[in-house]
This record gives structure tokens, C-alpha cells and sequence, in this order.
């Protein structure tokens, strides 16, 4: 989990900081 945290943090963040709470909020539903 924490590894797969700051790949998101640090892909999605570049990405858009927007689409990280979104995904965030999709693996975390599953």
C-alpha cells in the first residue's frame, strides 16, 4: 500500500492533483 501511495502521489499528482483524489477514492472503494 505504501509503495503503490507514492506512485500514485507522485504520477497522479504530476498528472493532475484533481484526478488523484479521484483515483485515490476509487482503489480505496475497490
Amino acid at each position: 500500500m505504501m509503495k503503490i501511495s507514492e506512485v500514485m502521489q507522485t504520477d497522479v499528482a504530476r498528472v493532475d492533483p484533481h484526478t488523484s483524489l479521484r483515483e485515490a477514492a476509487r482503489l480505496m472503494r475497490g
